[in-house]
């Protein structure tokens, strides 16, 4: 008896270990599927600080490009400043080049007209046109003396600097003129150390002319 309970006790255990083992075991769940970082060009375009790069690049391009660009013309106006030629710059910004005398009738005279080997006489004020310290400072002026000056016009040699006898000639009597006169028309590069007169300087004159005969 008590061998056929343990037979039947043996057979239960082994029919349902055999049962248990022929079930399909539960699976874990499978962890999720991490996104794939994109490659290549994909990649470094979808963040946005690297958009930025090439405006970075592009500007950086351009900004040398301008300091280039800012080098040669200076470097320009030194060569026509060192060949006499007077330039004159305001807040940075490249202004007139004076290469050739400029004549401006600011009062017209109903006199006659001032002829070569005329003896001219006339009032006058002269200044400075340069860029930086001493612009505008007045060199010499006649009324400071209290008399006209006078000269021979076209008269060799000259008896006053090249743009007087070239720009005076022809002006009627009674004229307010005004000369603006580079350094080859002046006194030259070696300018006029007495008068403060660089030889890189444009002077300006005002010459009111009073008479010729």
């Amino acid at each position: 008896m008590i061998r056929a309970i343990a037979a039947s006790t043996i057979s239960v255990f082994f029919f349902s270990s055999s049962a248990l083992a022929s079930l399909p075991l539960a699976q874990a769940p499978a962890a999720p599927a991490q996104p794939s970082s994109p490659g290549g060009l994909e990649g470094l375009f979808s963040n946005p600080i690297y958009l930025f790069i090439p405006l970075i690049i592009v500007w950086f391009f351009l900004l040398s490009g301008g300091k280039r660009k800012e080098e040669r013309k200076r470097k320009e106006l030194l060569a026509k400043i060192e060949r006499g030629v007077r330039v004159q710059t305001i807040g940075g910004i490249i202004g007139k080049v004076v290469e050739t005398e400029e004549t401006k009738v600011l009062v017209k005279g109903t006199g006659p007209a001032v002829k070569a080997n005329q003896t001219v006489v006339v009032q006058y004020v002269g200044v400075l046109w340069r860029s930086g310290k001493g612009n505008g400072t007045v060199f010499d002026a006649s009324w400071k003396r209290d008399q006209p000056f006078s000269f021979v016009i076209g008269k060799k040699p000259s008896q006053v600097i090249p743009g007087w006898d070239s720009g005076l000639v022809g002006q009627t009597v009674g004229s307010r003129v005004m000369l603006v006169i580079p350094p080859a028309d002046g006194y030259g590069k070696s300018g006029n150390s007495q008068a403060g007169i660089k030889g890189t300087d444009t002077l300006v004159f005002v010459v009111d002319v009073l008479g010729a005969f």
